[in-house]
């Protein structure tokens, strides 16, 4: 459970043997009882999806693979707003990213195809990430754990940096 009486939970059917859904729920009452908001109902665990608390006490469902890449809630998970995120191709309406991280200084580090690109807080445009990640061979997910960004290189050794160490 979140601050303010949010609560993800997982669950997965028959035809999720590997992958689980985890699906939104708030709490009007101080966690007597549950409800789902109209919208989101759930993230996708299999993904890029994971929800974040930030320092405003607001929680961030981040999403690689929905229209709406970042929706925002500010009253524990009742309601949510879609943030817009600019786009990475001029002819493209939204994409879906391969990997979607919010990074801890409010930056967003994106894989779409086979290119990194960054976002920085309040920025209006993406910029391709330079040095050690750009040339990585990642296999699935990055997982940022404390200061560093983590992942499976193709030949399965565990490869991690410095998050400060990621630039344009």
């Amino acid at each position: 459970m979140l601050d303010h009486g949010f609560m993800c939970g997982a669950h997965g059917g028959v035809e999720q043997q590997l992958c689980k859904v985890c699906w939104i729920e708030f709490s009007p009452d101080n966690g007597k009882t549950w409800l789902f908001p109209d919208w989101p109902r759930s993230l996708d665990a299999c993904d890029s999806d994971e929800l974040v608390a930030d320092t405003a006490h607001r929680v961030l469902a981040v999403s690689g693979r929905e229209e709406f890449h970042i929706r925002v809630s500010s009253d524990g998970g009742k309601n949510w707003s879609a943030v817009v995120l600019p786009s990475l191709a001029s002819d493209s309406i939204w994409q879906m990213f391969n990997d979607l991280q919010l990074l801890p200084d409010g930056s967003l580090l994106a894989l779409h195809d086979t290119t990194w690109s960054l976002l920085q807080p309040a920025g209006s445009s993406w910029c391709s990430v330079s040095g050690p990640l750009a040339s990585a061979n990642v296999w699935g997910r990055i997982q940022i754990i404390g200061d560093h960004l983590w992942w499976i290189s193709s030949d399965a050794t565990p490869r991690n940096m410095a998050i400060s160490a990621i630039h344009c």
